[in-house]
């Protein structure tokens, strides 16, 4: 079995790298770029791989150049970062996801599917799907005009969350119940012609919930329970993981998301109010440390298995 693995970070290669091996699957470790694609009598694609220090390369010659239609699955784990993060042009960063949406044209698994990635990046999208289907999310708010983002702030009303359009991991976040606050952010998101998302806030109990989903099965879940004095729930911004066993609605909706969205892996970020549960991102790309830390779960070991029983072979 041959599987083509597109990291997001390095500590996500440190945490497969080792599976992979241990389950004895022929790994082609590819980073975001490198990729080629030639059209001719038949179609040819691959990965070019060699020395990211360019001078070192002229020395040595160093390469290899991996024909990626001989994989019988793409593990797809980055995905487009915001732009201005990168001196990279939004061209060159899309090309990665145009190659793997051309290898699954062409009958390749990518895992998680392309547009799958693309809908959980673009969270607007997102809430427009979830709503569609019935799925209860907070009122929720974009436009890339900041000034009919603020006339939206007295219908949202306030505290109110501001998030990236594209963002993750909680960057960016701002809960605010400051109006001046709120007007200068319509104005920060315009002034460099960023798409905000602007949500009322949801009182909960100092915790939301990550359901993590692979394939079908609910994998388990955790609470996130909030640092004292911050209001996001995000273990990156402190929260405290907490495993607990989720019931057949939460097990159900994290399904029924994952799903409507087209994701094989996710994240699925719930927060409980007095009656309800609401749903606020679908996460393509989840991080594993806390979940794992709570469960003590292997989550990559999980995933590889599924992957095995994907893979076009």
């Amino acid at each position: 079995m041959k599987i083509g693995f597109i990291p997001k970070d390095e500590r996500d290669k440190r945490f497969f790298l080792q599976v992979f091996k241990e389950k004895n699957i022929d790994l082609s470790l590819m980073n975001r770029n490198g990729f080629w694609i030639e059209y001719g009598n038949t179609l040819k694609a691959g990965y070019f791989e060699r020395s990211e220090d360019f001078s070192e390369f002229i020395k040595t010659k160093n390469y290899k150049d991996k024909n990626i239609l001989d994989l019988d699955l793409i593990f797809m784990r980055a995905y487009n970062p915001p732009y201005a993060e990168y001196p990279y042009s939004k061209e060159y960063l899309d090309f990665l996801f145009d190659v793997c949406k051309i290898m699954e044209l062409e009958g390749y698994p990518v895992i998680n599917p392309v547009n799958s990635i693309y809908i959980a990046r673009k969270k607007y999208l997102t809430y427009y799907l979830l709503q569609k289907e019935g799925i209860k999310i907070p009122l929720t708010f974009s436009t890339h005009d900041p000034v009919r983002a603020f006339f939206s702030l007295k219908d949202i009303g306030f505290p109110i969350v501001f998030k990236p359009a594209d963002g993750a991991g909680g960057v960016g976040i701002v809960i605010t119940d400051d109006k001046s606050t709120a007007g200068d952010l319509t104005s920060l998101y315009g002034g460099y012609y960023r798409v905000p998302i602007l949500q009322k806030y949801i009182e909960n109990p100092g915790r939301d919930i990550r359901v993590l989903v692979i394939g079908t099965e609910v994998i388990g879940a955790i609470y996130r329970i909030q640092k004292k004095g911050i209001k996001k729930s995000g273990i990156s911004s402190g929260a405290t993981p907490k495993e607990f066993k989720p019931d057949a609605e939460l097990e159900e909706l994290a399904i029924k998301c994952s799903q409507i969205i087209g994701c094989k892996i996710a994240g699925v970020d719930v927060i409980e109010n007095k009656e309800d549960y609401i749903v606020l991102e679908i996460n393509a790309s989840p991080a594993f440390e806390g979940f794992m830390q709570a469960t003590n779960k292997n989550i990559p070991e999980i995933i590889v298995h599924y992957l095995r029983d994907e893979a076009k072979c």
